[in-house]
């Protein structure tokens, strides 16, 4: 029988070598020694507890290992650990139900398991990490849609908030818990009205690049919501978000960003004041497809806007944006989308045309992405819209697909008709 400080050493051992290799944290789930884990947190053996947790911790993280913890229904007893009077196991307890929140499953047990009692309480901790851990878990629970409601509920919003004027891996964490936040319309208004647009613009100057990323997502998403858009419009940050467009790291968040504000006149005309059609093209061309989304849809909303979409059209985007037309389906959606807008000018369906974006019609119209397939019925609609371009959509032959769209059950009737 090897005694609980043993059994620490072990514990430890496994916890390094689960680290960072997920091969071997599948060995630990079909090893001996799991069936043993829950008694390991139960331990009196206070090391014995903080490696157990550390293992879980680690087991956590992956997407192969994580439900063998569910299975096991360890969040009750990992959220009891959180009462604890030892830093050492409040921090690992914590740091282990944070990693395990990150998927939908676990977020669910986590929240039923009550840990959203000790997040506030958590986030006053006098140890920074603890602080940290406390942020990212109520982050990683906003991140998800049926959770979220529980993480809005809880109102953490001024202390996170306040937790900005903290130490910088605090601030990073706390950013990325209020970006995830913002996420929701109601969130995003308890956090204006907890004052987070004081920070913004500080944020967005960090040092800390990851700090940056979440400030952009923050702002991007705040921008998103009609009942804070006006807010985030209000600080003028076009010029500042343009900047970091030449940062290969940032680029992408800043362009998720921009998309957003432009989908408001007055933000699509800051916007292109601030030199962004200087970069949209190296947006569209980039290696990293989320870019090319986010570059498509604000290509799209600045061609929406009667004072932005002249400036678009002398780009001449066209074949660029239909050579994404064949990419992953996330993609094609926002591309068809920009396409969509751009065709609503009569300049703008001609260059379409010519960019043999016809030769993708049908496809589109047969897409199971139903965003996908709506855009394509408004580019169709505004195609045979325009004297100049009606001739080249009547050849395409779309009335079997459009009609058999009638019945469509995503309601895509009016794009339809």
């Amino acid at each position: 029988m090897f005694s609980w400080a043993t059994k620490a050493v072990i514990l430890s051992e496994l916890a390094d070598r689960t680290e960072s290799s997920e091969v071997e944290a599948c060995a630990v789930v079909d090893s001996p020694v799991w069936s043993h884990i829950a008694q390991m947190l139960g331990s009196p053996d206070r090391q014995a507890q903080i490696c157990s947790c550390r293992l879980l911790g680690n087991l956590a993280w992956f997407k192969s290992t994580a439900p063998a913890i569910l299975e096991l229904k360890l969040c009750e007893q990992l959220v009891f650990l959180l009462d604890d009077n030892h830093s050492g196991v409040i921090r690992e307890a914590t740091a282990a139900l944070t990693h395990l929140s990150r998927w939908v499953d676990g977020a669910k047990s986590v929240v039923d398991a009550k840990a959203l009692d000790h997040v506030l309480a958590l986030l006053k901790s006098p140890e920074s990490y603890i602080q940290r851990l406390a942020c990212e878990l109520a982050g990683n629970l906003a991140l998800h849609e049926s959770t979220a409601p529980a993480v809005l509920k809880l109102n953490p919003f001024v202390r996170l908030v306040s937790s900005l004027g903290d130490e910088d891996y605090v601030v990073c964490q706390a950013t990325y818990a209020l970006s995830q936040i913002a996420r929701w319309a109601d969130g995003a208004k308890d956090l204006v009205d907890a004052k987070v647009l004081d920070h913004v613009l500080r944020l967005l100057e960090s040092p800390n690049p990851d700090t940056q990323k979440w400030a952009c997502k923050l702002i991007g998403n705040l921008a998103s919501h009609k009942s804070t858009a006006r807010a985030i419009l209000k600080l003028n940050l076009s010029m500042q978000l343009v900047s970091l467009l030449g940062d290969e790291d940032l680029f992408s968040q800043a362009a998720y960003a921009l998309s957003q504000i432009a989908d408001w006149v007055d933000g699509a005309k800051a916007v292109v004041d601030a030199g962004v059609l200087n970069h949209v093209l190296r947006l569209l061309e980039s290696p990293n497809p989320d870019t090319q989304e986010w570059a498509s849809k604000l290509t799209g909303n600045l061609a929406s806007h009667e004072f932005t979409a002249p400036a678009i059209l002398r780009l001449k985007l066209c074949e660029q944006i239909v050579s994404l037309l064949g990419d992953r389906d996330s993609l094609v959606s926002w591309a068809a989308y920009a396409l969509s807008r751009i065709t609503y000018w009569v300049d703008g369906a001609k260059a379409v045309i010519d960019a043999k974006a016809l030769d993708y019609v049908l496809p589109l119209l047969e897409s199971p992405n139903p965003d996908t397939r709506g855009w394509a019925c408004e580019l169709t609609a505004n195609l045979a819209g325009h004297e100049s371009t009606a001739p080249a959509i009547l050849k395409a032959n779309t009335s079997v697909q459009l009609v058999s769209l009638l019945g469509d059950e995503n309601s895509l009737v009016p794009w339809v008709i």
